[in-house]
C-alpha cells in the first residue's frame, strides 16, 4: 500500500550525487554494474523529492537524456545515454555517459555534472585529480 505524498512545493530540494562507476564505490556496494551500465561513467543522484516526483507522475526518464550532461574543463561537454531509476539500496536515478564521449584526463580540474528535473537545476562538481583509489585513477 502506497501511503499518501505530502505536497511537493513542501519538500527540501537536496540531493546526493555520487559518481556510481568509481572503483571505490563499485568496491564498497560489491555489486558491478549492471550489463546497460558497462563502459559507462555513472552519475547517481538520490533525492526524496525525485523519487516522489517519480512515483506520482507519468514522467518519462528518456526526457532526462537531452538535459543530462557531464563536462570536462578541457574536454568538452557528453550527454547521458542511459537514464534509469534504481532501487537498491535506495532509489536513485542513474546517468550513463560512454566512455569513449567523455575522455577525463589527469589535467582535467574540474568534471561537471548537471540536470534539470520537474524545474529543479541539479548539479556535482568533481575534481579528477583527487579520485585516485590504491594508487590509480578511480574512474
Amino acid at each position: 500500500m502506497l501511503l499518501p505524498l505530502p505536497p511537493l512545493h513542501s519538500l527540501r530540494r537536496e540531493a546526493l550525487v555520487r559518481w556510481e562507476s568509481a572503483k571505490p564505490i563499485l568496491d564498497a556496494v560489491k555489486l558491478p554494474l549492471p550489463e546497460n551500465f558497462r563502459n559507462h561513467h555513472v552519475i547517481g543522484v538520490s533525492s526524496p523529492l525525485l523519487v516522489m516526483v517519480i512515483r506520482s507522475s507519468d514522467y518519462r526518464l528518456d526526457d532526462l537524456k537531452n538535459v543530462s550532461t557531464l563536462e570536462m574543463h578541457k574536454h568538452g561537454l557528453a550527454r547521458a545515454v542511459i537514464v534509469e531509476n534504481r532501487h537498491e539500496p535506495v532509489p536513485t536515478l542513474w546517468f550513463g555517459f560512454p566512455k569513449a564521449a567523455v575522455r577525463i584526463g589527469q589535467d582535467d580540474s574540474l568534471t561537471r555534472f548537471s540536470t534539470i528535473f520537474n524545474g529543479w537545476k541539479i548539479e556535482a562538481k568533481f575534481d579528477p585529480r583527487q579520485m585516485w583509489y590504491r594508487g590509480a585513477e578511480s574512474l
